[in-house]
This record gives structure tokens, sequence and C-alpha cells, in this order.
């Protein structure tokens, strides 16, 4: 042995190489508990927060799902049909059968192997009786519904704590015309939501999970049981001075935190275990050990990247999962605006239909009685138009139809409407009418603007109008009365020669009824043979001899009495009974007998 490499040195070598590898054992030991804490507490981290946004996607697609069911054709029939008055026997019975099972299915989850996302679901109206219900057996709890309340709001979603269980109800309003009618309220499956909040979790993961609210708190999970000591008793809490990982997460729409709890990572003294009283006696297996922990440190760092890149691709597809809701909402949407707009708009001229023209009317009539001023209805009818259908041809027609339209919404208000009741039948609504004259000067107007030709492909077309008009409140006092009002008032136009417009007068109104009951008595007459034929004798002036007779008609009718010819021929030749009157007055045994009878030659009937 050389001198320098004395016991001493040795002894220092020794030393200091023993020495290095307790620091090496030290160093390594404390940096990786350290990233192992740190990587655990991300992982949590991201845990809690992938519950968090678990939860409130599952309570955004239950809101949305309810909504859908709340705005179903069958839930708009059944009430359609109450209000039109059916019986259970007729119809409504029907719409309730359906109505049931629309509800069953809420409770159906898309996938069987799924728990459902509800446990219950019941229609109310608003007068608290239940119209349908999928636990029939269980009483209904009404003690946090609210109906004067919930009624106001689209969805509202409701907690209360009832007989020491957290019941968790989301209630949505079903409208009918725009008016909410019943509420439908649906009872969280709370199976699926502690499902939802336990996925990441298995017996040995040292967690305590419990969902909390301002009402009460629902219990979710808990292996904390075998390492928690004796004072934790508490299903709810936990001392965080032995479970030191404590986490909170807001749940986004819903009145929810998430709290948890973790067991934390076992600190061995190092300066005290068995271990390293086996280093500092073999100096050989430090070295071996400290490999050794090194592998178990980077195993658990794989686990925990690996759990980490799980929870990433979940989140992923989640998100794209997410995404695809969003654009499968946003069309619905668009498909619904597009119907709604359908439904109330005239597809050919896209101005207001006769349903939509009726509720803007009912608005502008609310609105006048607010306001204390009147409201001008315009019955407008084109005139000859059928001409132009039959000459020109439907497409010529509905050029014409288009460019009316045009012309009528460019001569009045935006806040006017203009509306195509049907055919070549337009409506058109004038709000805060001060009175006659500014009537009188909006009809010459609206008159004025048929004035000018219509120009279909290289021809010009002429045509006139005839307009209808009745004033709210001094004709009528609602939007139907007011309507046949204008109509009345149209008809008299039409009967006067058309191309001109006239105001509504209580006489129009025995006049048509006057009209309607010799139709309906004419028919009676047609049958009975009630028509009387008179005869007056053509005298040839030059010879003084009778030469012919000239039928005429009368008619004496037992409820309305005398009824002149030029009346009755008139409603005979509107409604298709001229026919049956001239064959009346040809029959055999109308003819006169005796001294005339050689002298018959029928002139004319009338």
């Amino acid at each position: 042995m050389p001198r320098w490499f004395t016991q001493k040195k040795t002894l220092v070598i020794a030393s200091v190489t023993l020495a290095g590898y307790l620091l090496l054992i030290l160093t390594v030991t404390n940096l990786g508990q350290n990233k192992l804490e740190e990587s655990r507490d991300n992982e949590l981290h991201l845990r809690i927060s992938h519950y968090g946004e678990l939860l409130s996607n599952y309570f955004k697609l239950a809101k949305h799902n309810l909504l859908i069911a709340s705005e179903d054709k069958v839930v708009i029939t059944f009430f359609a049909n109450k209000s039109a008055g059916m019986s259970m026997t007729y119809g409504l019975g029907a719409s309730l059968f359906n109505l049931r099972e629309m509800i069953e299915r809420q409770l159906i989850s898309p996938q069987d192997k799924l728990t459902p996302v509800f446990s219950r679901v019941t229609l109310v109206e608003l007068n608290k009786n239940i119209i349908a219900d999928s636990n029939s057996t269980l009483p209904f709890n009404y003690q946090d519904l609210n109906i004067s309340e919930l009624q106001k709001s689209k969805q509202t979603l409701l907690v209360n704590e009832f007989n020491d269980t957290l019941i968790i109800r989301l209630s949505t309003t079903v409208y009918f015309h725009n008016h909410p009618i019943a509420l439908l309220v649906a009872e969280f499956n709370k199976a699926q939501m502690t499902s939802l909040l336990t996925t990441l979790e298995y017996e040995g993961s040292g967690s305590h999970i419990t969902l909390r609210s301002t009402k009460g708190d629902l219990f979710i999970w808990d292996s904390l049981a075998a390492t928690s000591h004796a004072e934790d008793t508490d299903l709810h809490h936990h001392n965080d001075l032995i479970h030191s990982f404590h986490l909170t997460e807001q749940i986004i729409g819903a009145p929810f935190i998430i709290e948890a709890w973790f067991e934390d990572i076992s600190h061995n003294d190092l300066f005290t275990s068995k271990w390293f009283v086996v280093v500092i006696s073999l100096l050989g297996f430090p070295v071996f050990l400290t490999l050794y922990y090194l592998f178990y440190i980077e195993h658990k760092n794989a686990q925990l990247h690996h759990q980490i890149s799980d929870s990433k691709k979940r989140r992923q597809q989640l998100s794209k999962h997410n995404s695809e809701l969003e654009n499968e909402i946003k069309k619905r949407e668009l498909s619904e605006k597009k119907l709604a707009y359908q439904a109330t708009h005239d597809s050919l001229t896209g101005i207001p239909n006769r349903s939509y023209s009726l509720e803007k009317l009912n608005y502008a009539i609310a609105r006048s009685q607010r306001n204390h001023k009147k409201v001008l209805l315009m019955y407008i009818d084109l005139d000859n138009f059928k001409q132009v259908n039959d000459t020109l041809g439907h497409a010529a027609g509905d050029k014409i139809l288009i460019e009316t339209s045009l012309r009528l919404r460019g001569a009045l208000r935006k806040t006017d409407t203009v509306a195509r009741l049907s055919g070549d039948e337009f409506m058109v609504v004038i709000n805060d009418l001060e009175g006659l004259e500014e009537a009188t000067q909006i009809a010459v107007k609206m008159h004025h603007l048929f004035e000018q030709p219509f120009q279909i492909e290289k021809h010009l077309f002429h045509t006139s109008s005839s307009i209808g008009l009745a004033i709210y409140p001094d004709d009528a006092d609602d939007a139907e009365t007011l309507l046949k009002c204008a109509d009345m008032a149209l008809y008299k136009v039409k009967g006067d020669g058309r191309n001109n417009f006239n105001f509504f007068e209580p006489k129009m109104n025995d006049e048509v009824n006057r009209k309607v009951a010799i139709n309906l008595r004419l028919h009676a007459a047609l049958k009975e043979n009630n028509l009387e034929m008179y005869y007056q004798p053509l005298i040839d002036l030059t010879t003084n001899k009778i030469i012919g007779a000239e039928a005429l008609m009368r008619w004496t009718d037992s409820e309305l009495g005398f009824v002149p010819p030029d009346e009755f021929i008139a409603v005979a030749e509107k409604n298709n009974l001229m026919r049956s009157v001239r064959q009346l007055c040809f029959t055999d045994s109308s003819q006169p007998s005796g001294t005339m009878a050689k002298y018959y030659t029928v002139t004319n009937c009338r």
C-alpha cells in the first residue's frame, strides 16, 4: 500500500463516499417525493375539473332535452284539443295517451347501458292539476314549486331537501299560443350524477367527494374510511390536516360545488427507516436502492402521465361532442325559426298570412286601447283578377300579387301591417288613426296605387281595386267582428260596380242578413214549388190581337212575405240558382190554360 494511502485517508474517503451516498439518497428521495406530489396534485386538479365539466354538460344537455320535450307537437296537440273542448272519448283521450307515452320516453336513456337522466317526469297545469306523471304511485312534492314564479321563466333548476334527502328537479314552462299553460317538472336521477362523478374512482383511490349546495349536500363517494382517523366520522367533512389535498370546483350553470378530499402521499422518515440502516451497513446497497427508487418514481410518474393523457383525450372527446351538440342546436334553432316564419308569412309575397295578420290586428287593438287611438282596417280585393289567370296564366297572376304587396308596403309606415288573406285579397292595418278624415285620405291613397298599370313581360295590364274599410272601436270591439265589417263594406263596393272604396255602415249587416235569408228560403221555395207564374198578354197594336204572353214570376214566402223579383233573381244569379228558376218558368204545369193557351209564347221570364 502506498504511503499516501493511509488508513485515515481511507476512512475519510470511505466517510466521504458514504456521505455522498447518503446525500445522493436524500437528494433523490426528496426530489422524487416532490415530483410525485406535484404530479399527483396536477392529476387531482384535472380530475376534479373533469368532473365539473361532466356535470355542467350533464345539466346543459338535460335542460336542452326537456326544452325540446316541452315544445313537442304531442304536448301542443293535447292542449289544442283541450282548448277546443274535446272530450276524453273524442280526441282528448288519444292525445293524453300520446302525451303519457312521450313523458315515459324521457325516462329512457338513448343507450340502453346508461342510466336515465331523469327518475321522474311530471306535467303539471298552472292550477296544480297533474296531467301526466311517470310515477303516479308516489305523491308529488309541491314544497318548492312556486308556480306563479316558475311560469315567468322558461327553465328553472330547483334544489331542495325533503325528508333528509336532496331533491334536484328541473322545471320547464310549457307555452300555448305564447302563453304559459303548464310546467314540465323532471326529477334528476341522482344515481346517474353519482356515476358521472366517480368515473375515475376506485376502492384504493383514497378519496372522498361531496356535492354541495345552499339547500343541502349530496354524498357521492368515500374510499377514505379505511385510512381515516377515528374522529373523522362525518361523511360530508374531513380533517384537512390528515387529508392535505382538499379541492373544490364550481359547476357552471348549476348551484353546486364539488368538494373533494384525497389521501396524502405517505412520507417515510428516511433517517429512522430500516432501509437506511441497511444502506449504512452495506455501502453497496445505496446505489441499488437509489436506482430502484428512481425506477419506482418513474413508474409512478408514467402511470400519472398515462392518467393525465387519458383525461386530456376524454376532455378533447367531450369538447368535440359539445361542439357537435352546439352545431346541432344551432341548426335546430335555424330550422325552427324558418318553420315559424313559414307558418306566419305568405310563401309567395313574403308578407304576413291570415293567421299572423289577425295577431297583428289584435295587437293593434290592444295598443289603441292604451293610447286611446283608433285602428283602420282595410279589406282590399283586386278587380277582374281571375281574368289575368285565365288569359295570361297563374305565373302572371303571381307577379301581380307580388307587385301589389310591394306597392302596399311602400305606401305605408313600418308600424302598419300589410297581409295577404287569400287569393287576390289583402288586408291593411293602420295604427294610431286620428279620425275619419285621415282614414279617407289613406283610402284614396291606397286606391290610387292601382292607377299605374302592371307590366307583365312586354304587356301592360290595368286593374283596379275594391276596398272595404272598418274602424275600431267605431264599428266593432274585437278583431274578428272588425274584419267582418270590412268584408261587408267590400261586398257593398263590389255590388255597386267595383273600383271604389266604402266605409262600413250598420245597415250593411241588415242587407247581408237579408240576402242570406233570401238564399236559404229560395232553396226551399224551389223544392216546394212555391214560386208563382203570372202571364201578361202581348197585343199587336196594328191588329189589336193577342200575339203572345209575357211570363212574370212572383214569390210570397211564409217567413219573408212578398219578395220582389229584382231581389230574389239577383240572389239566384249569384248562387247559381237561375237554371232551376228558368226550368220552373218553362214547366208544362205553368203554361196558361183556356183562351190564353193558343197565344202561349213566353218571351221573357222575370
